[in-house]
């Protein structure tokens, strides 16, 4: 990319160049005539004429070339480094271990009991007694008295009444109908309603008052007084001779097996495993990525100013008829010379 940029800067740099110089070629007739060139115009002609005319031209030139190339390269070192390691070393080591052992041993223990003791003792015991005993009782009863009254009562007599109604009552007709599709004539059995007058028997209930002898039963209160049965509860006072128990602190001392844990040291040996940390050496293998500088054939893409022979169109401007008067003047004048 860099190469084209480089080949495209050199390009415009020859063109800026060659412009100027044909631009005065192109342009030096029209500017060079000033305020004349509006009356000089008519007497003047312009041709143009080709011109084969040697220029530098830039062109891109591929060369191979040997150049330092830059590769990365793996390689396999050996490379030495320390590690550490524990490593189980077993040792006898001797402790003193205290250890608790049961003695029984005879000690006078002191305690206190309880002794019971039975004592009889007197006691009145009050008990209650169910005595029955006559006792008058006066209460009020109500008695029933039956009187006969006068009583005016209504009752229904049930009267049978004759109605006579119209009734509907359907009955089939035989009818003559003349068919519209054949005009034939045949006979139908129509249904017929017709009002009929009929005789039915109905009951009216007719109220009839009478008076009529009742009896009326009355409660009526009454004092009574008669001897009941009652049943108390007399209270009775007994002596009552009862043993009674009664616990006594008593203070003894005896001799009993005590069992106690007396603590006994002694010496243990043991193999106790510890472990230690031994060093070691090892060597390891490690890739390893290098840059190393390498001649190499590279294609360059240069650009190149060579020269070249390129047609250029030139313009000619030829005098017709005398401008000003003369064609001297013409010529000095309108620069067409």
């Amino acid at each position: 990319m860099n190469k084209f940029l480089l080949a495209g800067l050199t390009v415009g740099l020859v063109l800026a160049g060659a412009a100027p110089s044909q631009a005065g070629l192109f342009r030096k007739r029209h500017t060079d005539c000033g305020d004349c060139a509006s009356a000089c115009a008519p007497g003047c002609t312009v041709s143009w004429v080709e011109e084969t005319v040697e220029m530098m031209v830039p062109k891109m030139v591929t060369t191979t070339k040997k150049m330092d190339v830059c590769k990365w390269v793996t390689d396999t070192v050996e490379v030495p480094y320390t590690y550490y390691e524990c490593v189980p070393v077993t040792k006898p080591v001797t402790v003193n271990v205290c250890s608790y052992e049961q003695v029984t041993k005879k000690v006078p223990v002191t305690f206190c009991t309880y002794e019971t003791v039975t004592t009889p003792v007197t006691q009145n015991v009050t008990t209650y007694k169910m005595v029955t005993t006559k006792k008058p009782f006066t209460f009020t009863v109500m008695e029933r008295v039956v009187t006969p009254e006068q009583r005016t009562c209504t009752r229904y007599v049930q009267t049978p009444t004759t109605v006579t109604e119209s009734v509907p009552v359907r009955h089939m007709v035989c009818v003559q109908v003349v068919d519209p599709c054949t005009g034939c004539c045949h006979t139908v059995r129509q249904c017929v309603c017709e009002m009929q007058t009929c005789t039915r028997s109905v009951m009216k209930c007719t109220p009839v008052t009478e008076t009529v002898t009742v009896n009326v039963v009355h409660c009526v209160p009454k004092t009574v007084t008669e001897n009941r049965d009652v049943t108390e509860c007399v209270p009775v006072t007994t002596p009552v001779t009862c043993n009674v128990v009664s616990c006594k602190p008593v203070m003894k001392t005896e001799t009993r097996d005590v069992v106690q844990c007396v603590p006994v040291t002694k010496p243990v040996t043991s193999n106790v495993t510890t472990m230690e940390r031994v060093e070691r050496k090892g060597v390891a293998k490690q890739l390893v990525c290098k840059q190393v500088t390498v001649k190499e054939d590279v294609a360059v893409t240069e650009c190149v100013m060579v020269k070249e022979k390129v047609k250029v169109r030139k313009a000619v401007y030829t005098p017709v008829t005398p401008c000003c008067g003369t064609v001297a003047y013409a010529a000095s004048a309108c620069c067409c010379h």
